[in-house]
């Protein structure tokens, strides 16, 4: 199915099923979980989920509607700067749920005394496929997807 050059491509679909196995386990464990510790866990998707759609919003208000260009150029200061926070935002949790997030999940699993934190890790990934299918599903609208993909 996947050659063997394309390491990139099963490490993604490893962190995926990863993910999906910890979000799944943490679902069923959330009823036990604090409340502050469960914001803790999902606070950056939850904050880069709140910033794609209120920058969704902040497009179409100020445009009245969608832009027609691609890019930012033309775009008013607090606008661009409402951008590049989110994607600076959506970087860092990409770059958590692929990278770091991984890491500590290996860590946790090999060290008893750890393994409790593994539904923390469960609750960010539940978080982060809640964000994912914000973006990659056709949730948001259609004029902001293009801008946004574009």
């Amino acid at each position: 199915m996947f050659a063997s050059d394309q390491p990139f491509t099963l490490y993604m679909i490893l962190v995926g099923v990863v993910g999906c196995g910890l979000a799944g386990h943490a679902w069923t464990k959330m009823k036990t979980m604090s409340k502050w510790h469960i914001l803790g866990a999902c606070f950056l998707p939850l904050l880069s989920g709140i910033l794609f759609w209120s920058l969704a919003l902040h497009m179409h208000t100020h445009f009245n509607g969608w832009p027609e260009q691609i890019g930012d150029n033309g775009f008013p200061w607090a606008l661009k700067q409402h951008a590049n926070i989110q994607e600076f935002l959506f970087s860092c949790t990409f770059g958590v749920a692929f990278v770091v997030a991984p890491l500590l999940a290996l860590i946790f699993s090999l060290t008893p005394k750890l393994r409790p934190l593994l539904d923390y890790l469960g609750v960010f990934y539940l978080a982060f496929l809640l964000l994912a299918l914000c973006i990659f599903a056709d949730i948001a609208p259609k004029g902001y997807r293009v801008w946004f993909w574009d």
